[in-house]
């Protein structure tokens, strides 16, 4: 059954740390072919929007991040994002809201995505809305790193197409 998710405010610490962008950023995901259960991911791109939701930009959702993703989503199942800076460590349950391929929102993850290049790519922006956070002195889960795709799928906008 669908349910409906109080959108709260994110504690002020937590997202200066965001915003200021000098934390690494992990999720970790329901992995429905890993029988070990929960599969850890680094992620480069997270944004807070109205201080309250936290937006995910993926390069290639054809992973086992964005298959995880689809998961929670489907499936109303928790994840666990890790925000990590250099003297503190955060833990957030999150839950996934909805997979963005086009929009405002959509276009903010772009935009952010291309600072740094300009043919950058996403494929997709994820909506999570966070359940709960705490400082925490867990030790970070290991984590993979995001696959490279093989051949993006390219804006129309995308410098490499001229």
């Amino acid at each position: 059954m669908f349910q409906l998710y109080e959108k709260k405010k994110l504690p002020l610490e937590v997202r200066k740390l965001i915003e200021a962008d000098r934390c690494s950023v992990y999720l970790q995901v329901p992995c429905p072919v890993n029988p070990s259960g929960p599969v850890t991911f680094s992620c480069p791109s997270l944004l807070c929007e109205n201080g309250s939701t936290l937006l995910l930009g993926l390069e290639d959702e054809h992973t086992s991040l964005g298959r995880g993703l689809v998961n929670s989503l489907w499936f109303d199942r928790e994840m666990t994002l890790w925000l990590r800076d250099t003297d503190i460590t955060y833990k957030l349950s999150v839950k996934s809201l909805r997979s963005l391929i086009t929009g405002p929102v959509f276009t903010r993850m772009l935009l952010r995505a291309r600072l740094s290049d300009p043919s950058a790519e996403i494929s997709c922006a994820w909506e999570l809305l966070w359940q709960s956070c705490a400082p925490t002195q867990e030790p970070l889960p290991a984590a993979l790193p995001l696959p490279v795709p093989a051949a993006p799928d390219l804006h129309l906008d995308n410098p490499r197409l001229h």
